[in-house]
């Protein structure tokens, strides 16, 4: 179709083929020094690693536990469920490409994320609680008996607006007619408001717990970070995911080498396309890059060359 000269073709015998992890691993060993590892590291075994990051946890948890924000954390998940977490954020979220954060920084940043999350979880609610009582209103405002559900319902969705939790419930009234039709109309339509406004009254009470348990968390979580980049330094180890970010970080930030394997593949192909996550995303687009790009971000569709990539996948294989 012209997209390919014959040429091309003929060269594809000469084509560098090789799984994500084995061609990131060629990436880190230019670089490994800039993280403090040895360019001659191994591959930890994800089964090893996973138990080493428990068991660090545990100690970890135990070691802490004297200090006042930390006992609190404890009692309120249950110590098992903060190893649990603490070893999936180890597997999952930290990188050695990530400055380390003290425990005021650490406690900063999860006060921030943890006030937003609170924030967009409080207006999704909100939003349903409005359109249920203007259900509720519109529903039962010709009712002289239902006024005073309607008028405690308006008041409720006027201090929410207000920041303000309301100290106020729904009355148990169940009969504001002679049709039955519109009394057990009447009682089915004020039941989601009480589970919503139980569920706002939740996200208070978790926001005004917030510091004791974000400090906490961020002892456990600056330590715990420091102590696994210390294991992979010394043991000159790295898992998998180390080698997928490290490599991203590389290309992002060290413009001579993402350049070098940029000119150096005129295509790219990629296989079993559907498994790729955003990762692998950023990965494909950082070798694709135009030379125009000039790193230290994530590299957008029209920071590459489109005509470089070219994908294979099956999304009804999609993992």
């Amino acid at each position: 179709n012209g997209l390919i000269d014959k040429e091309e073709i003929d060269r594809f015998s000469n084509a560098e083929i090789c799984t994500t992890d084995s061609f990131c691993s060629k990436i880190v060993r230019l670089d490994s020094i800039r993280y403090g590892i040895s360019p001659d590291f191994g591959i930890e075994d994800d089964d090893d690693y996973s138990t080493w990051v428990e068991t660090t946890a545990r100690e970890l948890i135990l070691e802490k536990i004297k200090d006042n924000d930390v006992n609190s954390l404890v009692s309120w998940h249950g110590e098992m469920k903060l190893i649990n977490a603490l070893a999936t954020a180890g597997r999952n979220y930290f990188s050695l490409s990530s400055p380390l954060l003290s425990e005021e920084e650490m406690s900063t940043l999860l006060s921030s994320s943890f006030e937003n999350m609170i924030k967009s979880e409080k207006e999704k609610v909100k939003e349903k609680l409005s359109s249920a009582i203007s259900d509720f209103n519109s529903s039962f405002c010709i009712y002289n008996d239902a006024q005073k559900d309607i008028d405690t319902a308006l008041n409720i969705q006027k201090a929410l607006d207000d920041d303000i939790f309301p100290d106020t419930t729904l009355s148990a009234k169940k009969k504001i007619s002679n049709d039955p039709t519109v009394n057990d109309s009447f009682v089915k339509k004020k039941k989601p408001i009480k589970e919503m406004l139980g569920e706002i009254k939740e996200l208070y009470s978790y926001l005004s717990k917030s510091n004791n348990y974000i400090r906490g968390w961020g002892i456990l979580l600056s330590s715990f970070y420091a102590l696994l980049a210390k294991h992979k330094r010394e043991r000159a180890v790295l898992t998998f995911r180390d080698i997928l970010l490290l490599s991203i970080d590389i290309l992002m930030t060290n413009n001579e080498i993402r350049k070098s394997f940029s000119r150096r593949f005129k295509r790219i192909m990629v296989d079993e396309f559907q498994d790729n996550n955003e990762e692998n995303k950023i990965l494909i687009y950082l070798l694709a890059s135009k030379e125009s790009y000039e790193g230290n971000r994530k590299p957008t569709i029209d920071d590459i060359e489109l005509k470089k990539i070219f994908m294979v996948g099956d999304e009804k294989q999609s993992i």
